[in-house]
């Protein structure tokens, strides 16, 4: 690529001065050779030839003729090379000379220009450049240089730079050299870099008002976020993360670890662990609940995620942190789980006041026939009390026949086989009773915090609670494995999606026995397993199955396949975030049609580590 100053071939365009310079030195060496030769001439058409002439004066005359000669062809081959245009004004204001180059540069050949008045081509010279002007300034400067544009002959406009200067030569008249050079990428370039400059500074500006707009959002959100180096050194905190870490200032956090400050929180412990994570994998670690206790009420609930600060090449530079204070939204979570609960209990009622009642019904029959039992039995036991102490009324005790006629009344017989039965079953009912509401007490206790929670009893009371919605369409077999244990988890959630799974479980069956006129009794089974740091409950039906379609959408929103008024797609969409989102476990559904649905919850459940001691 060509440089402005630089020609194709390398050379360095000659300095104005020396240009000049040489050129007025090659007009002075013409001058002195056509002198030279008219001399010559003169003194030869004179003097006749005679023999011995000194021909000294001769040679030397012709040696500085060819010296002169060689000089002034040189001079010409270097203008004519040159990478700069150049011309030359004669005495009477057209072209007189132009090299190689400025053809090049103009695009007007040799032949269109030598001899021609400057003003037809000003625009290719000059541009609108005032040739009445440019005299005045040279009879008071030496030289005149000008910027300005100029259009080449095929109408192609460029940028020119155009030094003028007058020849003087002694015996001369005086004419105007001029060298030009295209200076069109110089310009271009220098356009560019003041378009770039002033982009930068609308960047820098906008930039610059970004900044002041998330400084001053970061300062006034009521969420605390943080930001730290590669070595987990803060960095930079906002308002709200000082106030959750009790501090009044950023000095007592900004260029320290979190081992080096003097805070004793939860976040102590929760955010290295977060952050080396994310480090080393280079991805973000989110939703972690941390609680932070509160100078005055209930710790306050944090929902912090934790991600990686990346630079354009992808290094990780360093992490950002923030968190929100749900607190608010935990305890409305809460009570939403603790109505959804009381909801289905609601829904359940009419089936738990008949679980109930069936079993008082036979209590109260049983308690009435014991009652005219005694009232037979009491009476007859008086008589023979008083025939036994002679104090019946009578003077005298009773026959042997009164006191066998006494006893057939009574038909101790079928009191003493049937009181029994009857006193036994009463038992059971109350029995049953008693575990109907432990059931129902059990289950519609909150259980909001997570905890150890003994996860087969709250299967089995679930089951329990659910006995009227299966128990006229399928039988339900429970199997719960005694290495189940307790399990770190929302107790009151969990029940509420083993219900879910369970009653729609009975649904299926019954929709399937209703549609094929079936009267065989279903069967659903519920099963708890441990596979080392993984609990397990199995929710399984012998029901209609579901399609391909429809297993892929059974935990969308509102999302459900029973008649208009029977469900609402909850449900399923209920269970699928308390066990994915809110216990980061995993549900896994197997059906197809005609096979029944099989649904698998898969808890996290780490073992208790034991440490025995060596002595």
């Amino acid at each position: 690529m060509t440089d402005d100053r630089t020609g194709a071939a390398g050379e360095v365009p000659l300095p104005m001065a020396d240009l000049q310079r040489r050129l007025a030195q090659l007009t002075e060496d013409n001058r002195r050779l056509r002198q030279a030769n008219t001399s010559l001439v003169e003194a030869l058409e004179q003097r006749p030839a005679r023999q011995g002439d000194d021909v000294t004066e001769n040679l030397r005359t012709r040696e500085c003729l060819r010296t002169v000669t060689e000089e002034a062809n040189l001079l010409a081959l270097i203008a004519r090379h040159l990478e700069n245009a150049v011309f030359v004004l004669g005495p009477d204001g057209r072209i007189e000379w132009v090299n190689d180059a400025f053809c090049r540069t103009t695009g007007h050949p040799r032949e269109d220009v030598i001899g021609a008045n400057p003003g037809r081509i000003a625009r290719s010279l000059t541009g609108d450049l005032d040739w009445g002007d440019l005299g005045a300034r040279l009879e008071t400067e030496r030289t005149v240089e000008i910027e300005t544009t100029a259009v080449r002959k095929d109408g192609t406009p460029y940028w020119i730079d155009l030094q003028i200067q007058l020849l003087h030569a002694d015996g001369l008249e005086e004419r105007l050299l001029g060298v030009l050079r295209d200076v069109t990428n110089r310009r271009e370039t220098e356009e560019r870099i003041t378009a770039a400059h002033r982009r930068a500074e609308h960047l820098a500006g906008e930039l610059s008002a970004e900044k002041t707009l998330l400084s001053d959002v970061l300062r006034s959100i009521p969420h605390p976020v943080y930001w730290k180096d590669r070595d987990l050194r803060y960095a930079g905190v906002n308002a709200a993360f000082l106030r959750v870490r009790g501090c009044s200032r950023g000095a007592e956090l900004l260029g320290l670890r979190e081992t080096e400050i003097v805070i004793m929180d939860s976040l102590r412990e929760v955010l290295p662990f977060a952050e080396r994570r994310v480090l080393a994998s280079r991805r973000p670690v989110e939703s972690l609940r941390v609680s932070i206790p509160a100078a005055a009420g209930p710790p306050r609930q944090l929902l912090l995620s934790v991600l990686p600060q990346v630079d354009s090449q992808g290094a990780v530079y360093g992490v950002i942190g923030v968190a929100a204070d749900v607190t608010q939204v935990r305890q409305l979570e809460r009570q939403l789980a603790l109505a959804n609960r009381l909801e289905s209990i609601g829904q359940l009622a009419a089936g738990i006041a008949h679980e109930i009642n069936t079993p008082v019904q036979f209590v109260s029959d049983n308690t009435r026939f014991v009652t005219e039992c005694c009232q037979q039995i009491i009476p007859a036991l008086r008589r023979l009390q008083g025939h036994a102490r002679g104090t019946d009324g009578q003077n005298h005790g009773l026959s042997p026949t009164e006191l066998a006629a006494l006893l057939d009344t009574l038909d101790l017989d079928f009191i003493a086989e049937e009181m029994p039965v009857a006193l036994s079953q009463s038992l059971e009912g109350l029995d049953r009773v008693t575990n109907i509401v432990r059931a129902m007490k059990d289950f519609s206790h909150p259980g909001g915090e997570r905890t150890n929670t003994d996860l087969n009893r709250a299967v089995e009371s679930t089951v329990q609670v659910t006995h009227n919605e299966w128990k006229y369409v399928a039988d339900c077999v429970t199997s719960l494995h005694p290495e189940v244990g307790a399990v770190p988890c929302y107790e009151g959630e969990i029940k509420q999606a083993v219900l879910n799974l369970i009653v729609n479980a009975a649904q299926a069956i019954g929709e399937k026995q209703e549609r094929t006129g079936s009267t065989r009794r279903g069967r659903i089974t519920v099963r708890t397993r441990r596979v080392r740091d993984t609990v397990t409950i199995e929710v399984a039906d012998d029901g209609p199955g579901m399609t391909a379609e429809v297993r892929a959408r059974i935990f969308d929103p509102f999302f459900t396949t029973k008649p208009v008024g029977r469900g609402t797609g909850q449900g399923l969409s209920m269970v699928h975030a308390t066990i994915v989102q809110k216990h980061h476990g995993a549900i896994e559904v197997r059906s197809r049609p005609g096979e029944g649905a099989q649904f698998v919850i898969a808890l996290p459940a780490p073992r208790a580590r034991v440490h025995q001691s060596v002595g």
